[in-house]
């Protein structure tokens, strides 16, 4: 079983003739590493959870709404 998360439509390029390729979903794994990147870059995040603001804490982050920590 594979978990994803709904996200924007990503940028993709379009090869060849025939109908434009579908952009591939991030799954749960490439979401929290970015969320952990973002965290370590700009020192908050939206939470991967609730869309709330996540900020830097020890070690990861920590979600100001629903208390949710990502490490």
């Amino acid at each position: 079983m594979s978990a994803t998360l709904q996200t924007a439509p990503l940028p993709f390029l379009r090869g060849g003739s025939g109908p434009p390729a579908r952009p591939r979903r991030l799954t749960l794994e490439e979401r929290l590493d970015c969320s952990l990147a973002e965290l370590g870059t700009a020192g908050s995040t939206e939470c991967p959870l609730c869309q709330a603001q996540m900020r830097a804490a020890a070690g990861g982050g920590e979600c100001s709404d629903c208390g949710s920590r990502l490490s």
